[in-house]
């Protein structure tokens, strides 16, 4: 069971230590600054940073980082700009609930809206992740190494 909650500054200082091995060293650098830059990232509106821990443990196990994309307009939807588990919490099915939830909350949120959130192409358990809701991925036209995984809620 993982409890999630808003992260906070302290949360931060330990997100630049959240372990993302075994990862390729490239994609070990891309998400190690994806998450030293998200305390900055979640002072600009309708951008949230939630962290999830296990009961009893001061460690992040999970972290979820997104933001809403045009809130009160018929085209609104998500845009998730990470979802990570932290390698000492991988093989526990974390990544799969922390989907669920982000998932569900976002239906609750905007019924009938986008997720949108792109993955590395090598990040394979992520690509699977993603297929086992039924979101497929497609290449990016932009980004030529990720894939574009996009869902209605």
């Amino acid at each position: 069971m993982l409890i999630p909650r808003e992260a906070d500054s302290e949360d931060y200082k330990s997100l630049r230590s959240f372990d993302c091995s075994p990862l390729t060293a490239m994609w070990q650098l891309e998400v190690r600054s994806l998450l030293r830059d998200l305390e900055l990232w979640r002072e600009t509106v309708d951008r949230h940073v939630l962290v999830f821990r296990e009961p009893d443990s001061e460690d992040i196990a999970a972290v979820l980082a997104y933001r809403d994309l045009l809130p009160g307009y018929s085209n609104s939807g998500f845009f998730v700009y990470a979802l990570a588990v932290d390698a000492r919490f991988r093989r526990k099915g974390y990544g799969t609930t922390v989907l669920a939830a982000a998932l569900e909350s976002f239906s609750c949120k905007c019924p009938g809206c986008r997720v949108t959130w792109l993955v590395h192409q090598d990040n394979e358990p992520c690509i699977a992740l993603s297929e086992r809701f039924g979101v497929a991925a497609e290449p990016s036209s932009e980004h030529p190494d990720y894939l574009v995984l996009s869902t209605t809620v």
